[in-house]
C-alpha cells in the first residue's frame, strides 16, 4: 500500500485549524478563479452563456460548495490515511478549486493533472520523507 511507504514518524492527528485552513483556501481560490474567468472573458471580448458578472455574483455559492467538498474529502483522507502529514493546507485547499481553471480555458485542465490534492499530498509526503532521511 502506498500510504505505508510514506509513514511519518512525527505525523500528528489533523486538528480543526487544518480543516479550517483547507476550507478557507478552497473557498478563496474558487472566488479568485471566478474573478479571473470574468476578467479573461471581458479582456477577450467573449460572450459566454453565463455572463462573467453573473458568475462573480454566484461565486460565494461556488466557494461554499468547494469548501465543503474539500473538508469532506480531507476528512475521509484523514480517516483512511492518518499517517499522511498535515502540511501546507493552503496549497492543498486551493488545489480543490483549481478545477475551475477549466472554465477559463479548457486547455488549462491539463494543469489539474499536476495541481490536484492527491499529487500534492504525495509530493509533500515524499518531501518530508526525504527531509527526515537527510536529518538522520
Amino acid at each position: 500500500m502506498i500510504v505505508t511507504e510514506f509513514r511519518s514518524a512525527n505525523a500528528r492527528p489533523k486538528r480543526w485549524s487544518y480543516f479550517l485552513a483547507i476550507a478557507c483556501a478552497a473557498g478563496l481560490c474558487a472566488v479568485v478563479m471566478s474573478v479571473l474567468r470574468a476578467g479573461y472573458y471581458v479582456w477577450m471580448d467573449l460572450r459566454p452563456e453565463m455572463g462573467p458578472g453573473m458568475f462573480i455574483i454566484f461565486s460565494p455559492l461556488f466557494a461554499a460548495a468547494f469548501a465543503v467538498l474539500a473538508v469532506l474529502c480531507e476528512g475521509v483522507l484523514a480517516w483512511a490515511a492518518p499517517s499522511l502529514p498535515a502540511r501546507k493546507p493552503l496549497w492543498i485547499g486551493a488545489s480543490y478549486a483549481f478545477v475551475l481553471a477549466g472554465l477559463i480555458r479548457p486547455e488549462l485542465l491539463v494543469l489539474v493533472l499536476v495541481l490536484n490534492p492527491a499529487t500534492l499530498h504525495l509530493f509533500f509526503a515524499m518531501r518530508e520523507k526525504r527531509r527526515s532521511a537527510t536529518e538522520r
